[in-house]
């Protein structure tokens, strides 16, 4: 390890994790989480954790944890980037965030079939988002067609953005895909956007304390050089024209 973990008594200090494919669960562990693989003196595999202060090992011929007993969690920078993650390597999602409210967790298995957790510790602007509730938000929304072969690019720029937003002082940034766009009731986003073949909807909003919160934050991002370097890489992913924005006062917030 990079450097000595701290010890000292009561510590929990070594965990000994139930698989069937050793080099499976190593991997997706490594990959997700960035835990660091090594051998032991015996041969064996063994890892440290992302800090470096807990180890472990992965061992065979034990019944994996899939039901919720003890219950480990695993600290991460954004749960939210989790997911895909997670999913990507071979795990599953059991529980989404939001479950635990107002603490940032989710409960995920591995490839072995052991249920965890992962748990975020809560940001400033997640803190300031909890405590504006109660307050009259104001939010603004966007819908907009994006050809899906142009996600990944819309991603990234979407990602900058959010950056952008929140550090003049946006409560909250989301940026959502379209999943469930053929429905039967009432009018589907398709439609009213008229969607090309090969598009999808996103759908976005960004949280403010209130109108004139919004009017002061919008007008520092319009001002942010970082803001117009984005925009040549928006020309290229998606057609602003055909965008549609607005802005809300929140009328419940339950």
């Amino acid at each position: 390890m990079g450097k000595e973990p701290t010890l000292g008594n009561g510590k929990i200090c070594y965990l000994e994790m139930p698989t069937a494919d050793i080099a499976r669960s190593s991997a997706f562990y490594q990959k997700v989480f960035g835990w660091k693989v090594r051998k032991r003196g015996d041969g064996k595999l063994a890892f440290d954790d992302g800090v470096g202060e807990v180890s472990g090992t992965w061992v065979t011929g034990r019944k994996p944890m899939t039901e919720v007993g003890l219950l480990i969690y695993i600290m991460v920078d954004d749960a939210a980037a989790m997911i895909e993650s997670v999913t990507a390597n071979g795990g599953r999602i059991v529980q989404p965030i939001g479950e635990d409210h107002p603490e940032i967790t989710e409960r995920f298995t591995d490839p072995a079939g052991n249920i965890l957790g992962i748990y975020q510790q809560p940001t400033k602007y997640y803190l300031e988002l909890n405590k504006a509730k109660g307050i009259m938000n104001y939010v603004d929304g966007y819908v907009l067609p994006v050809p899906k072969k142009n996600l990944s690019a819309y991603r990234r720029i979407a990602e900058k953005a959010g950056k952008v937003w929140r550090d003049h002082g946006a409560l909250e940034y989301r940026e959502c895909v379209g999943e469930d766009l053929n429905v039967k009731w009432g009018v589907p986003f398709p439609k009213t956007l008229k969607v090309k073949a090969g598009e999808t909807i996103v759908f976005s909003y960004i949280v403010f304390k209130s109108r004139s919160h919004r009017d002061s934050v919008n007008a520092k991002v319009m001002k942010d050089k970082r803001l117009a370097e984005m925009m040549d890489d928006s020309a290229m992913a998606f057609d602003c024209k055909r965008m549609v924005y607005g802005g809300f006062k929140v009328l419940v917030d339950a």
